[in-house]
């Protein structure tokens, strides 16, 4: 696991809706501890595979990378979990099925804070009430980086217990980041962090306090 985890690690350095990918189910009734890791890391290195050839994301080469392997490696660690699910006749029988949900929340859930780093930045340089509160191009580069910063933490804390706290709700999710920044503490925190980003900017490129 570790030399695949490398291996991952290394790909992402080399180098939106998001769309739920399919998995079939898998049966670990009888199998031994080592098959299912085997299995795990087989089915991983799969969707790792096939996200790098088709990005479940369309951003940058770099964020699509860290997104798949990030998904990647929730994926194996799911996949050794005990499963929640009980076969009734054969109640020894345990079989791990990858629904929509799931993958929402354990899968995607964890790893949200990637592309959101990235949109967070990219809307945040491309809005021109923020180039109205900068004097240059770098001031309103570490403007923007900080508020990414702000959401990406946002989103790593908070993304994969909101959205499970949705789908409980019986919320049908089509895409997890709006999602999330619709809800009004998302919003209360971007807010409060943008604030903070301004004045820190401020202090630094004007001496501002």
């Amino acid at each position: 696991m570790a030399r695949f985890l490398a291996i991952m690690v290394l790909l992402v350095l080399a180098a939106g809706v998001l769309t739920p990918a399919v998995l079939q189910a898998q049966d670990f009734s009888l199998m031994p501890k080592a098959d299912m890791q085997k299995t795990a890391k087989e089915e991983s290195e799969k969707f790792f595979n096939d996200c790098a050839k088709d990005p479940i994301i369309k951003l940058s080469d770099t964020s699509n990378m860290a997104f798949c392997a990030c998904s990647a490696m929730q994926i194996y660690e799911w996949m050794q979990k005990p499963s929640e699910k009980k076969d009734l006749e054969f109640f020894e029988t345990t079989t791990k099925e990858l629904d929509k949900n799931t993958l929402l929340t354990q899968i995607y859930g964890p790893c949200l804070y990637v592309p959101a780093f990235e949109m967070a930045y990219l809307n945040c340089a491309a809005d021109e009430r923020y180039e109205r509160i900068t004097t240059s191009w770098d001031e309103l580069d570490m403007f923007c980086r900080c508020v990414a910063k702000g959401d990406e933490a946002y989103f790593s804390d908070y993304a994969q217990p909101f959205l499970e706290m949705k789908i409980a709700d019986g919320k049908d999710i089509r895409d997890p980041i709006d999602t999330v920044q619709r809800d009004i503490a998302y919003y209360t925190v971007r807010r409060n962090n943008e604030v903070e980003c301004n004045r820190e900017t401020k202090r630094i490129y004007h001496g501002m306090e």
